[in-house]
This record gives structure tokens, sequence and C-alpha cells, in this order.
């Protein structure tokens, strides 16, 4: 039998043999995936794209040398993973997102600047971190809460009213906290509350629940949200 490291050496000479290992191998690839990245990674991933096109890199400079060949395929897809999010947060170092950002005097949005949390002894850049860790908890990352943000006033506001009802009512707020389910047929109970607002944005209320509940006085400082009183 062929040994995987003798195809993977193939592959390098015949384009259907290495489409034949992608296919053979996507389980492994979105496996290493999501240990890299502690959370639950799909095709529809950004990340599977870059361990996809790592996995591919590793068959192109594979030798003999190097061992086994997943073990050579791991490192790789965890360096061009660590590659990525130090990409994305150099691109994206405004994250111009309503979650984290707030309101000039007249009335100009102005985004949370990653940038000027870069000292690793901040106090931002410790929220950072440590919302990020907790986040993690409940499949969410900081960096994709703008896919999930409301970009229209109207559903800020309505997901404002959402962040207060919760908060007012500790066995909810505790409730998500544990779970990472937002009870939707209570919720839905209240009046302004749709299924579809909570659907569609359940990413976005869950991280303001837990950023409005944690100590990141920073960061929640640019989430809007009516003060609840305790």
């Amino acid at each position: 039998m062929t040994s995987l490291e003798e195809r993977v050496l193939m592959a390098q000479q015949d384009n259907a043999v290495r489409d034949t290992l992608l296919k053979e191998y996507q389980n492994f690839i979105l496996s290493t995936a999501q240990k890299n990245v502690h959370r639950f990674v799909t095709v529809e991933d950004d990340e599977w794209s870059v361990a996809l096109s790592a996995f591919n890199d590793a068959i192109t400079k594979y030798e003999e040398p190097k061992g086994r060949f997943l073990s050579f395929a791991s490192l790789l897809i965890k360096n061009a993973l660590i590659d990525y999010y130090r990409s994305s947060s150099r691109h994206e170092q405004s994250v111009n997102f309503s979650a984290l950002s707030s309101f000039d005097d007249r009335g100009e949005e102005q985004p949370f600047d990653i940038a000027t949390a870069n000292d690793p002894t901040s106090d931002a850049q410790w929220e950072i971190e440590s919302l990020t860790t907790a986040l993690s908890r409940y499949h969410i990352s900081f960096f994709d809460l703008p896919k999930d943000t409301p970009k229209a006033e109207k559903t800020r506001k309505a997901c404002q009213n959402v962040f207060a009802c919760i908060l007012s009512h500790p066995d909810i707020k505790e409730s998500i906290l544990k779970s990472g389910n937002l009870p939707i047929s209570r919720l839905t109970e209240i009046p302004g509350i749709s299924r579809k607002l909570l659907e569609r944005h359940r990413k976005y209320i869950i991280a303001g629940v837990v950023i409005l509940s944690g100590d990141y006085p920073i960061i929640a400082s640019y989430i809007p949200h009516k003060e609840v009183e305790s």
C-alpha cells in the first residue's frame, strides 16, 4: 500500500492526486483549524480557506526529511492561521461596527481603535484578550461581530431594548451566560422584541450581554445601551 508521504510526493507532480488528497483530508483540515482557533469551523468560514490553502501548500513544500506529512501540514496550518489573524488585526485596526463604536458631540460615529490598545500592559488590551476568551466559550469570535451587528439605527435601538430587558432580569441574564443561548420564546413575550431580531443578531446580543455583565468598562462604553438600575 502506498504511504501518505509517497502519495504527497506523487501529488506534487499530479494534480489529480493532489485534488484527491484535498478532498480526502477535508475533515483533518477542519479539525486542525478548530484546534487552533478553539471554536467550531465549517467550510463557510474564512479559517477553512486559510487552512485548506496551507494544507495545499504543505503538499507542495513537503520533503521526506520533514518527517510525517500530517505533522508538517498541521504546523503549516497553525502558522497560516496565526498570520491570518495578525493580518486581520493590522488591516482592521479600527473595528468599525456599532458594538464597539461611540459617537462624538456632532453625532459622528467613532470606531473602537485596536491600534491604541497594542500595549500588552494596557487595560484595553487586557479587556480584548479577556473578552476574546470569554466569547470563545459561545463560539463567537471578537472579529466576527461586524457581520452580526445591526447597521440601521432603528435596529440598534431595538437591540438596546433587548439589552435593557435581559440585564433587568437576572434569571434571563444568567441563563444566557451559562448556556450561550437566547431564551427566544420568553424574550418574545416582551413587547417590542421580535423573534426575527433575536435570530438575526444573536451573536451581537450575546456578546453585548457578556460585555455589559462583565468587567469590560472600556469596551462597554462603546456599546449603545441603556443604564439599568441594579
